[in-house]
């Protein structure tokens, strides 16, 4: 039986937790988005999850680790066309976390 189904051995299947992090978000926030701004874009930040690939699924949002800075316009368009191709959007989380963590003086 595979575990991907909705049963698990007759039981429900184990919940994937999440990780979580404001503290995460919040610097997220405060990085230049990944795509260049274009005129309409608004100054906000977002922390936008993106999916493809991710540890979420349908009405589940991926862990914070999967956090990329778009502007509000770019998070929309996310959710109906996925602009960033995944080897792209993998290394602007992988560049992010790392910066994250050097900035806290965690190794």
């Amino acid at each position: 039986m595979s575990d991907g189904c909705l049963v698990h051995y007759g039981k429900a299947c184990p919940k994937v937790s999440r990780w979580e992090s404001e503290k995460y978000k919040a610097w997220i926030r405060t990085q230049p988005p990944i795509h260049p701004r274009q005129a309409g874009d608004g100054s906000d930040i977002v922390a936008t999850h993106y999916r493809i690939g991710a540890d979420g699924g349908e009405a589940l949002k991926p862990s914070d680790i999967w956090l990329l800075p778009r502007t509000v316009f770019q998070h929309n368009i996310s959710h109906t066309i996925e602009e960033i191709e995944p080897d792209e959007a993998m290394r602007h989380i992988i560049k992010l976390m790392t910066k994250y963590l050097t900035e806290k003086g965690i190794k």
